[in-house]
């Protein structure tokens, strides 16, 4: 993959050198992948579900029915890259370091390169998660009579994903000479070479970050409602009724840290630097999978053994790595919504059909309150928002068919979007 192409101009992103038929301006402005680099993604998944209906029809005019689901899902996922990470970088100790020697632009891309001073990168990532839901749901109809009828429901739903291991280890390799990517022969599968460099050795490889973010997030949605319909006369018909919900979900995350904002990952206990590289690694290898891997292609490369890691540095001790909230203040909040809303419309049918519609006035009331974190003199602190907000929405929709095949329609409403309650965390 690629992870998307960008250039350099602009945004200081420039090679530092070339000695090639282009000039560095002209390098600069073409479009280069961000990170070049092999993706190699491992899943074990097992899930469960189970539904659950009963329905009950004590008289023609009355039927409840009662829904139930409940599904669970646990799985284990690794996600290793061998990447050059360098072409998204800035600065003179970034992109500004590397050196282009050879290279083609097609159009507006740089499709063909060979470079000195690359820095590349060999990722290890590897998760645990669950997620269980469950959703009950009341429904009950009642005709009181032909031209009345009552519909009624209430439910509740809940889903509690937790991702208790997001465990990731960095082994990199700086300023290696020879790198080359070269999309030319198929714009889908490039050949990626790495000069002279034994992507296998332990010798060749520095572990530089330890990353641990386990995370979780749990979403309750409540919900209520009761709908009446009364045929005025065999034209009009006037429906009303009232709907509540309550929504709310809670993340959190942990990091490494200090108490501080910091970011700790590339913060290396001594223990953990000078532990050989071969005591915690593994070679990877590049299936193909039925591709048609270009001829040359590296295939195979050492990545971090995260298991062995654990076990030699109790990686999950957090005596041993300190956990806090303090670098993910983000993503550790908790915001809920209630809204209660009633309406009221009229509809209509001519009686051959020709002219139909419906007008009508909905009220809502939401109450919303979002707690999560800031910073106040260099400490965490639990802060909570209260926002209460009404929005009366009419509407009027029509249709007229003079002849039969050819319609008119016209629509008029005033509505509200709801903004995506991830945004609405303090801070």
């Amino acid at each position: 993959s690629t992870v998307r192409w960008q250039n350099g101009t602009g945004s200081g992103a420039g090679f530092g050198s070339e000695t090639t038929a282009y000039t560095l301006a002209q390098l600069n402005a073409a479009f280069r992948p961000r990170l070049p680099r092999y993706d190699v993604y491992q899943h074990e998944q097992e899930r469960i579900g189970i539904t659950a209906a009963l329905q009950w029809r004590p008289s023609n005019a009355t039927e409840v029915t009662f829904n139930a689901l409940y599904a669970n899902f646990d799985g284990t996922r690794s996600e290793s890259f061998l990447q050059a990470p360098v072409f998204s970088t800035n600065g003179a100790s970034g992109i500004g370091g590397v050196a282009v020697t050879d290279a083609l632009i097609q159009g507006n891309s740089l499709v063909y390169g060979v470079f000195n001073g690359v820095d590349i990168r060999s990722e290890l990532r590897y998760d645990e998660l669950s997620t269980e839901f469950t959703q009950f749901t009341l429904n009950a109809e009642h005709d009181f009579s032909d031209r009345l009828r009552l519909r009624g429901m209430i439910g509740t739903a809940e889903s509690d994903h937790q991702n208790p291991i997001q465990t990731t280890l960095l082994f990199d390799a700086n300023n290696i000479s020879g790198y080359s990517y070269d999309f030319r022969g198929d714009n889908r599968l490039p050949l990626i070479t790495y000069g002279a460099t034994n992507l296998e050795s332990p010798a060749t490889w520095t572990l530089s970050q330890i990353r641990l973010r386990p995370q979780s997030a749990v979403n309750t949605y409540d919900t209520a409602s009761i709908d009446l319909d009364f045929d005025v006369t065999d034209i009009f018909t006037l429906t009303g009724g009232l709907n509540w919900r309550s929504y709310e979900f809670e993340t959190t995350e942990l990091r490494r840290s200090n108490g501080t904002a910091a970011n700790q990952e590339g913060v290396l206990p001594g223990f953990a630097s000078g532990t050989p590289i071969a005591d915690y690694s593994f070679v990877m290898t590049l299936s193909g999978r039925g591709l048609d891997l270009p001829t040359g292609l590296a295939t195979s490369w050492l990545v971090p053994d995260i298991n062995a890691a654990a076990s030699l540095w109790d990686l999950y001790n957090t005596s041993v790595f300190p956990m806090g909230i303090e670098p993910a203040l983000g993503n550790n909040n908790r915001i809920g919504e209630d809204s209660l809303g009633g309406y009221a419309q009229l509809a209509w049918t001519s009686s051959e059909g020709r002219f139909r519609g419906n007008i009508g006035v909905r009220y809502v009331e939401t109450d919303l309150t979002s707690t999560g974190y800031t910073f106040s003199a260099g400490v965490p602190v639990l802060s909570t928002a209260e926002r209460s907000y009404n929005n009366t929405l009419p509407s009027l929709n029509m249709v007229v068919e003079p002849v039969d095949d050819l319609l008119f329609r016209f629509g008029a409403a005033q509505v509200m979007s709801r903004p995506n309650l991830g945004f609405l965390a303090p801070g």
